[in-house]
Formats: structure tokens, C-alpha cells, sequence
């Protein structure tokens, strides 16, 4: 690097009589110091993400590091305990070893961040009973190590099959230790609420049913092991007789882990009498509030109160609707709301229950003007119509010659019988249950803006007689709703 810091001392003066101007001594880092103390740096931060990773097994497997692949973190309070001490004495030793002035802007922030992160994890430590393993909506330790082995742990070879199935035999003690953590935070007066014990129950009853437990289909971690393992047989990486023996392993490993989920039921429902309901935030937890403000500056790493937060994020809500009211009014909407329309969200559209209440409330008003000119009608529609062609062919691929159109829906009162595409082909008239759906399917897309329309035919009669029709499917998120098939001629 050619940065140079120049450090500026106080001036000096010669003589209190002398006419000239102090003169301001300057002392400059060389070059050479810089890039070698940053190097030094490097390396220092290195080692010490590394012996990290020894304590993190499961970040070292994200980071497509194969050491400590076997093993499972350790979530243990003294386990915890142990890490925030080493973290604690990392900063310590490279603020001993570094003078932070003599870094360049680069390595000063990987300097700060370093020291950061450890006031981040004292912090966490501070709310870590506030925390318990089975009470994270997204993150609960019963549900999050199988996720964790179907969609982390890959499978390239034997040494990580090996390692797949050591990692099967380590969640009972896992599961242990987070129903002690959670029996700990009960005792002071944090329980899990009621919809998260709930919940624990149903997945955990999913997680040991069908195969190998009893009959029906393959549970999900035996349906993962048996398909990584002969993709490695099929890959010529593995023998047919190795993979034999390790799909026996795996087997007998999965069925080993009902006992465990069974004391996890257990305890679930043991606490479900006197799981809270209702308002069950931070603020119903004892000394709550602080944990609350806590979490803020750990997460935020800002002093700021949460009323503060929460009025930067009204301004900014403002600043962002007001810039998107000038876009609207430039493409000749007269609400803003018309980008849901244009981005082709229909929250409702499963059961067709009721439509969008924004659609209802503003109606046609919100569509563009009839004097918007061609070119920015086309502006307006292309992008969308890009959009619609490749989920289109994803959700009917079997379509002969398929052309999908972006139109305006205009409103016109519900059919009495139109055959909803979602509804099995039949040769009679349509069934009580199909004309329902159909007509509240028809009611739906008169406030439906944006739709795909097919112009194609499809291979079965029926599907011919609709597309023929040109009644419009709903294109919404993803193309979920889309009509997922039709018969090739």
C-alpha cells in the first residue's frame, strides 16, 4: 500500500521574539511499516478465526471446511462461558501486539471489528437465558439440526458421509442439553409460548414417523442420507457394499434419535399447561425491558431507545411512499399502491377467501389513465410481461406453441360457471364444490389488475374449451397459482 499517515505534533517554537511563523514537526509512517504490520495483522486474525472455527463446528461447515465435521456446536452455558473468556483474551493479545495508528484504513476496521465482536458476545451472554434452544420460531435446536444435515451437510465424498452420520449420533445429547437449558430459563420465569410448544410437538412427532420408525413414507433425514449416499455410489465415489454398511449405520443412528425426541415431546408438553398465550413479547418476560434494550444495542450496535428506532423507521416508511407516489404519478397511476398491482402480489389467492383489501378500497381509480400514451402503457407492461413468460412455461410446460400476454382485466361481474384450471377434468357439468370455487375465483379477478392470458391450446378437451374461453389464470408470487400442467396432444 502507498497510504501514509502523517501524525502531527505540537508546534514548536523556537524564540518568542522570532518573526516567523511556528514550525509544525510531521512525522510520516513509512510505506513498508504499514503493509508489514498489516500483514502481521492478517495473520494474527487468521489464526485466530481459525481456532474460532474449532470451537464452531457448524460455521466450519458452512464455510465449506471439512474439519470438525463430525461434531456438533456445543451449546452448553459452560461451554459458553469458555468461548466468551477466549474471545475476551483474542482482543486482549492483539491489542498487546498492534498499535491500531500504525494500520492502514483497511486493517483498522478489520481491528475494530475483531475487538466488536467480542463486546457483541458479552453482551449476548448477558440475555443468553432470555435465549433458550427450543425457543427460537426459525432457529429451534429440535428442528434446526436436521435442517441442518439436509440442506448444510453436503455429501461429496466418504469422509463426509462418515461425518454425516457421526453428527446422527450426537443430537440425543444436543437435545438434552437444550432441554436443560430450557428447564433452566423456565425456573427464572421464561417459558416458551404456548404456539412455540405447539409447534415443537407437531414437528418433533413428524421428525420420528415412517421410515425407519414404522410404516409409511421415508422420514426426512432417511430420505436425505439414503439420496446423498447413492449419489456418491452413482458418482463412482463410494462401493455399493461401503455405502450398504453406512446406509446400516445411518439407519440404526436415525431410529436411535426417537427416545430423545420423545423426552423432547415430553418436555414440551410437560411446560404446555403453563406456557403463556396472548401477549407473550418481551415486555411479559420478568426484567424484560432490559433484555429488550439489550438486544437493540446488540443487534442495532447503536445507543439508540427503541421509541427512537421506531421513529426513524416511521420517517423512512414516509420518505419512501412519497417518492413512490412521484414515480406513480409519472407513470400516470393515481396511487402508489398500483406497484403491489404491477409486481403482480394477490396475498389471498389460495382459497380466493376475498380480495386484496387495497384493490377493493381504490378499485379502477388506481389503473393508468386512458389518456397514457402507448409508449408508456408498453413501458409500464413490458417488464411484467418479461416476467410472466418464464414462469408461464414453468407451471404449463407441456403447452403447444404458448403465448402468454400481459392484459388489463377489466371488472365485470362473476360467471355463474367457469371452470377453474386448479379443479380435476370431468366430462359432466361441473360439481357444486367446482362451481363455488369457480365463482369466487371469477370474483377474485375482478379487482386482479395484471393477469397472464393463454392463447394456446391445451391437449385434453376441456382444457382446449378454457383456453378458448380466454379466461385468465392469476399470476401471483413465484407463479405458485399457476396451472401446473396441461396434457400434451
Amino acid at each position: 500500500m502507498n497510504r501514509t499517515f502523517k501524525i502531527s505534533f505540537a508546534a514548536v517554537i523556537f524564540s518568542q521574539f522570532q518573526s516567523a511563523p511556528p514550525v509544525l514537526a510531521q512525522v510520516t509512517t513509512p510505506p513498508v511499516t504499514i503493509a508489514r504490520e498489516d500483514a502481521r495483522l492478517t495473520a494474527f486474525l487468521d489464526a485466530e478465526f481459525g481456532e474460532y472455527l474449532k470451537q464452531q463446528p457448524q460455521l466450519a461447515t458452512r464455510l465449506g471446511i471439512t474439519d470438525g465435521g463430525d461434531r456438533w456446536n456445543d451449546i452448553s452455558d459452560t461451554a459458553a462461558a469458555v468461548q466468551l473468556e477466549w474471545r475476551k483474551a483474542s482482543v486482549a493479545r492483539m491489542k498487546s501486539q498492534f498499535d491500531r495508528a500504525a494500520l492502514s484504513p483497511e486493517a483498522q476496521v478489520n481491528f475494530d471489528i475483531w475487538a466488536l465482536e467480542a463486546d457483541r458476545a458479552v453482551m449476548a451472554q448477558a440475555n443468553r437465558v432470555f435465549r433458550p434452544p427450543f425457543y427460537s420460531r426459525l432457529y429451534s435446536t429440535h428442528a434446526q439440526l436436521p435442517d441442518f444435515l439436509v440442506n448444510t451437510h453436503s455429501v461429496a465424498d466418504a469422509v463426509d458421509l462418515t461425518n454425516y452420520i457421526a453428527r446422527l449420533r450426537g443430537i440425543p445429547a444436543v437435545l438434552d442439553t437444550a432441554i436443560a437449558r430450557s428447564n433452566a430459563s423456565s425456573a427464572a420465569g421464561i417459558r416458551a409460548p404456548k404456539f412455540q410448544l405447539e409447534s415443537i410437538i407437531a414437528t418433533s412427532e413428524k421428525l420420528v414417523s415412517g421410515a425407519p420408525f414404522g410404516a409409511g413414507p421415508d422420514a426426512a433425514l432417511w430420505a436425505d442420507i439414503k439420496t446423498k449416499t447413492e449419489a456418491l455410489v452413482a458418482a463412482r465415489k463410494l462401493l455399493r457394499r461401503d455405502a450398504d454398511v453406512a446406509l446400516a449405520d445411518a439407519r440404526t443412528a436415525i431410529v436411535a434419535l426417537k427416545p430423545a425426541y420423545d423426552r423432547v415431546i415430553g418436555w414440551a408438553k410437560e411446560e404446555l399447561p403453563k406456557a403463556p398465550s396472548g401477549r407473550v413479547g418481551a415486555i411479559s418476560l420478568p426484567g424484560g425491558a432490559a433484555y429488550y434494550a439489550n438486544e437493540l444495542k446488540l443487534n442495532t450496535t447503536t445507543d439508540y431507545t427503541a421509541d427512537q428506532i421506531h421513529a426513524i423507521g416511521r420517517k423512512e416508511v414516509a420518505r419512501i411512499e412519497a417518492e413512490q407516489d412521484i414515480l406513480a404519478k409519472q407513470a400516470g397511476f393515481s396511487y402508489r399502491g398500483a406497484s403491489r398491482i404491477a409486481a403482480l402480489i394477490m396475498p389471498n389467492a389460495p382459497g380466493f377467501s376475498r380480495p386484496d383489501p387495497m384493490m377493493m378500497q381504490h378499485g379502477p381509480n388506481i389503473w393508468p389513465r386512458p389518456t397514457l400514451s402507448s409508449a408508456k402503457r408498453e413501458r409500464f407492461l413490458s417488464p411484467i410481461s418479461r416476467r410472466c413468460r418464464p414462469i408461464a412455461s414453468k407451471w404449463c410446460a407441456n403447452l403447444r406453441s404458448a403465448k402468454w400476454l400481459v392484459v388489463r382485466h377489466m371488472r365485470q361481474p362473476p360467471a355463474p360457471m367457469v371452470r377453474d384450471p386448479r379443479e380435476p377434468t370431468s366430462t359432466s357439468s361441473a360439481t357444486p364444490q367446482i362451481r363455488q370455487r369457480s365463482t369466487r375465483s371469477c370474483a377474485m379477478r375482478r379487482f386482479l389488475a395484471i393477469t397472464c392470458r393463454a392463447t394456446s391450446r391445451c391437449g385434453s378437451a376441456a382444457d382446449q374449451n378454457f383456453a378458448r374461453s380466454r379466461a385468465t389464470w392469476p399470476l401471483v408470487r413465484g407463479g405458485r397459482y399457476m396451472p401446473k400442467r396441461c396434457a400434451r396432444k
